[in-house]
């Protein structure tokens, strides 16, 4: 800025379009869109050049944006069980104070926010005609973290709050302030700063308690569907849980398990606890897929491609709770196993909430070696532990009964 004045005081003829200042807090492609547009104001060719169009803008998917965020979800989760768990060893009282910070700061805040960056900064990256593209993203990414206070408890206020900063930064901020000649500095304070807390206010008076009652809901209906008290009879709840898990089985062999159970684990762990479908799904998905995965290794007319691929895949599936689909081939050729797969998962699931305490809804996490899952379970540690082996030991049997019968039929032939 102070080059630019002594130029212009210097060389009597030489114009200078748009301001002289404002540096700070800026980047190179807000600076030059500023720039171009000041020059093309000069020569006034403001209608051919257009810094910002609708067509800028992108629509990202809610639920991918969710499901793109598991890390955050997977690490808060375990962040807050070690928490919980060393409390036990902390006996000064400042210490546990700051514990219980920590244990509300992970339950509250730090998800919504992660959601709110996500989402803010999902179209922006990839798209090469917006003005936002830059790489770091800045302006969004602190205008989403300012906006993420508005969040509490609400991943879905999280997302909205993004939404709002990812379509509404350049239309509403960055552009009008460029037309009118705003210095760089003050345009970079109002749209990071300004604007992040004007959503965030937003969020936090009227979005986050609808959105909040909304997850509140469908949490409060998941755990209805296997509580004994919604239901008068005894069994109820036992068929839900075996409900539950033949659908979770049913949905992933046909694609719905990014779309639909992927997302309801995640508003379950919204306040970093445990999840009942996270359980459903360490049980009906990876178990089932690791007890026909292991009987697929011992068998001896198993081909060494498929033996090689069976036993990565039962190594994945209890050490990373990742790769369920390695036992979909396997299901689909003999309707036993597939029977057996789907028994698994239902009978697994009504195995957890039959041996869980009374009162609790049974919680775990996929995603982790299957000790840890058992350990996630906390008290009902035993009724996972009993599922586990349910869920395990129903496709595992079936696949071996199948296998060596086939063996005997070979050699009768």
């Amino acid at each position: 800025g102070t080059s630019l004045a002594q130029a212009q005081a210097r060389f009597s003829k030489l114009v200078l379009v748009g301001n002289a200042g404002g540096s700070v807090a800026t980047t190179t492609q807000t600076r030059s869109i500023s720039y171009t547009y000041s020059i093309a104001k000069h020569f006034q060719r403001t209608k051919e050049y257009k810094p910002w169009t609708s067509n800028s803008q992108q629509n990202p998917n809610w639920t991918s944006v969710l499901n793109s965020a598991l890390p955050a979800f997977w690490a808060t989760t375990l962040s807050r069980y070690v928490l919980s768990q060393s409390k036990v060893w902390v006996h000064d009282l400042s210490s546990y104070q700051e514990l219980n910070l920590l244990e509300s700061v992970l339950e509250h805040h730090v998800l919504p926010t992660v959601c709110c960056l996500l989402m803010a900064t999902r179209g922006a990256t990839n798209d090469k005609t917006s003005l936002l593209v830059d790489s770091s993203t800045t302006s969004l990414s602190m205008a989403a973290i300012v906006a993420g206070f508005g969040c509490r408890d609400s991943v879905l206020a999280g997302l909205a709050a993004g939404y709002l900063i990812q379509q509404g930064m350049e239309r509403f901020v960055i552009y009008p302030c460029i037309r009118f000649n705003i210095p760089a500095t003050m345009t970079t304070l109002l749209a990071a700063g300004g604007y992040g807390s004007l959503v965030g206010t937003a969020c936090a008076g009227i979005v986050s308690p609808v959105m909040r009652y909304i997850t509140v809901t469908i949490r409060s209906l998941l755990q209805a569907s296997v509580s004994p008290d919604t239901y008068s009879e005894n069994s109820a709840p036992f068929a839900a849980a075996f409900t539950w898990g033949c659908t979770s089985c049913w949905g992933s062999k046909r694609g719905y398990y990014h779309a639909i159970h992927l997302p309801l684990i995640l508003i379950e762990l919204e306040t970093a606890g445990g999840s009942f479908l996270g359980a459903v799904d360490e049980l009906s998905l990876v178990l089932v897929c690791a007890g026909i995965a292991a009987a697929m290794a011992v068998l001896p007319h198993t081909g060494t491609s498929d033996r090689a691929l069976c036993r990565r895949g039962l190594l994945i599936n209890l050490l990373a709770g990742d790769f369920v689909e390695v036992c979909y081939p396997y299901m689909d050729r003999s309707v036993i196993v597939n029977i057996a797969g789907y028994l698994g998962s239902g009978l697994s699931c009504s195995t957890l909430v039959f041996f869980s305490k009374p009162g609790e809804i049974p919680s775990s996490l996929a995603y982790l070696p299957w000790a840890f899952c058992v350990a996630l379970a906390g008290q009902n540690w035993s009724a996972m532990l009993l599922a586990s082996l349910v869920a395990f030991g129903i496709p595992f049997f079936a696949t071996l009964f199948v296998g060596f019968t086939f063996v005997e039929k070979s050699k009768k032939s």
